[in-house]
């Protein structure tokens, strides 16, 4: 169980991770929404994330719990994410409060590589400038900092590409 916290600090819901995954559709459930809870509306780890995000200037954005928890672990504090659903328009305002930039740092699978297209139009039409951050192997940030090392990791995001080159490349590995 993952507590999801409003930028204050006060708690609003629950994530849980299913352990049974062969009976289900998602790897993730949350609480359901509230007044106080809603998904479109929340960024897992905001809370704690907010003066790292205004400090280096962008935030990095994934897309899960533990995404988040293994790079807060390793000292990588501008890290957030939007709670295994999809970005919504409310995410962007949310984050555009904090910072004008994003790292776009979603898992490398297909599911990940579709999130990452529907979100780079979200905040591009949000005004925020985009960078995404390819993880090799199909991994996630989990994942790779598990299997490698934040330093490692670190070096990822400064090798993060804009938008532009991100669209340009998937053009010509969908050519290939």
């Amino acid at each position: 169980m993952f507590p999801i916290f409003n930028t204050k600090g006060e708690p609003i819901g629950f994530g849980g991770r299913i352990l049974d995954n062969a009976s289900a559709e998602a790897k993730y459930i949350n609480s359901p929404e509230t007044p106080l809870f809603i998904k479109s509306k929340s960024l897992y780890n905001l809370n704690l994330a907010q003066s790292a995000i205004q400090k280096e200037g962008y935030a990095i954005l994934t897309e899960g719990y533990m995404d988040v928890i293994s790079c807060f672990q390793a000292g990588i504090h501008n890290i957030i994410a939007s709670l295994g659903t999809s970005l919504s328009d409310g995410h962007v305002k949310l984050i555009k409060r904090f910072t004008n930039e994003v790292v776009i740092a979603y898992d490398s699978d297909k599911a990940g590589e579709s999130a990452t297209s529907r979100g780079l139009d979200l905040l591009v039409k949000g005004d925020i400038r985009v960078k995404v951050l390819t993880i090799p192997s199909g991994k996630d940030p989990d994942d790779y900092i598990r299997a490698n090392s934040a330093e490692s990791f670190r070096e990822l995001i400064k090798s993060a590409v804009d938008l532009i080159d991100y669209k340009l490349r998937r053009v010509n590995e969908y050519e290939s």
